[in-house]
């Protein structure tokens, strides 16, 4: 939190000393060869919010060991870089617990059983589908069986008007080649020209005859045979339809969900058995400790290595309730660290706690800052100190905090005007830095000789001394 104003103390010796002379010479005569005084000055004034942590990464863990047994490999060194999922050590099979060893057993039986549940519902799927094709079968032969049953054939009229015009545009053609034909018919039967015309009549009259054909079909009635095919088709389709039918409802009850499930539970409690005999890497990062060695004797618990995700680093610190909505995301941090000396580092606030904690009378709220230039030299653990810049200004009016002191609820500050014992002028104060403090508004100026020691003014009791 940025110190405001010097708070003001009141030595017990300075005003022993203060009360002699008094007596002897009176106040003016002292007070005025004792003040420390300095001209009020334009300036800039840059405020920080201070604040100080510890740097960490976005991740890490202490990873140990989950069963007993002897150390067969330890696949990585101290400053190793891993992957989520790498394998990071093994034990010697023949050290493993039996429960350990049973697993496998276990693993190759749950998964038999699986794959024979699983198998039967693509079985069952398969049976849907089936079902669904016969429902379709039967529909269409539905339609069949009913297109022909009657003493007219139920054929869509606008399908007999196209059978109509077909045959009348046959017609044309036939009558067309006939003419052709006619025209060649004093020609040789060798003659090329009259053998292309024989050909063309006779296309004609074998596309007339299918119109025909067609026509007679369609306005005309079914034949005994053609209802008795029908009449057959609908059977069978309904037939298949209930086999199908039956197919799925056997399947369906015959694989319970419970009984899936169960199976997978089985294969998953297996795994999870025969996993505890490696260590793999929760999450991708830097290997920054190994304890353990191959040919060690380990117990569940025992440490292997420690991980760290060093991709970010940050510092979470507190900061006071009266300086948080200064605060917002992406500010700009300075950072320094106790340990790399001389150098500092920049930062910005990713994270600002919406709840603050409150210890011994005072509050204070989370804020969590990311370094975004660091180098080797930057570790996990390291002290570090922050400066957030919350306000800069330039060319203002700036006065010492030491010189401030608060009377009845006002700031005020000491002005030498050449009398006697200097004036006390009230001011109103903007932003703070750790020395300074911006001038809003008072009866002071640029030039004005200000009181730095105050105190030596005031009695213990608050008033002037002599008054």
């Amino acid at each position: 939190m940025i110190n405001r104003f010097a708070r003001p103390v009141i030595g017990v010796l300075i005003l022993a000393v203060l009360l002699l002379t008094a007596c002897s010479a009176g106040p003016s005569a002292n007070a005025g060869s004792a003040f420390q005084k300095a001209p009020l000055e334009k300036g800039d004034l840059t405020a920080y919010v201070i604040a100080n942590g510890v740097v960490h990464p976005a991740r890490s863990a202490q990873l140990p060991w989950k069963t007993s047994g002897e150390v067969e490999q330890v696949l990585v060194t101290p400053f190793s870089t891993v992957s989520e999922g790498q394998q990071l050590a093994t034990l010697l099979d023949s050290s493993l617990p039996t429960n350990i060893l049973s697993a496998r057993l276990d693993l190759l039986e749950a998964q038999r059983a699986l794959s024979n549940l699983e198998t039967s519902q693509t079985t069952l799927k398969q049976a849907h589908l089936a079902l669904v094709d016969a429902k379709d079968a039967l529909d269409k032969a539905t339609q069949r069986h009913n297109s022909v049953v009657g003493e007219k054939r139920y054929i869509n009229e606008a399908y007999i008007d196209g059978a109509r015009a077909e045959l009348m545009m046959a017609e044309t053609e036939v009558d067309k080649a006939q003419n052709d034909y006619d025209h060649m018919s004093g020609r040789g039967d060798d003659d090329p020209e009259k053998a292309i015309a024989l050909k063309m009549l006779s296309q004609a009259k074998q596309a007339r005859d299918r119109s025909l054909g067609n026509l007679n079909y369609v306005t005309g009635s079914p034949s005994a045979k053609e209802v008795d095919r029908a009449t057959v088709e609908l059977s069978l389709a309904e037939a298949q339809l209930a086999d199908a039918q039956r197919e799925f409802d056997r399947l369906k009850d015959g694989v319970p969900a419970e009984d899936l499930l169960s199976a997978q539970t089985r294969v998953q409690i297996a795994q999870a058995t025969l996993d505890l005999a490696l260590v793999t890497a929760p999450f991708s990062g830097t290997v920054t400790n190994v304890t353990s060695l191959a040919g060690d004797l380990v117990q569940p618990g025992d440490l292997l290595l420690a991980l760290e995700d060093q991709s970010h680093m940050y510092i979470d610190s507190q900061v006071s309730e009266i300086d948080i909505n200064r605060l917002f995301v992406d500010q700009y941090v300075e950072v320094s660290l106790d340990a790399v000396w001389g150098q500092t580092f920049s930062g910005k606030v990713v994270e600002i706690g919406s709840t603050g904690s409150n210890t011994q009378g005072v509050v204070n709220f989370p804020v969590r800052v990311e370094l975004i230039d660091r180098d080797p030299s930057v570790k996990s653990g390291m002290t570090a100190a922050l400066r957030i810049l919350v306000e800069q200004l330039s060319d203002v009016l700036l006065v010492p905090n030491q010189a401030v002191r608060v009377q009845d609820g006002q700031r005020i500050v000491y002005v030498d005007q050449g009398g006697p014992i200097p004036v006390a002028v009230p001011l109103t104060l903007g932003v703070s830095s750790e020395t300074t403090s911006q001038v809003l508004a008072g009866e002071v100026k640029e030039g004005d000789m200000i009181i730095l020691n105050p105190d030596l003014l005031l009695n213990p009791a608050g008033s002037m001394v002599g008054q």
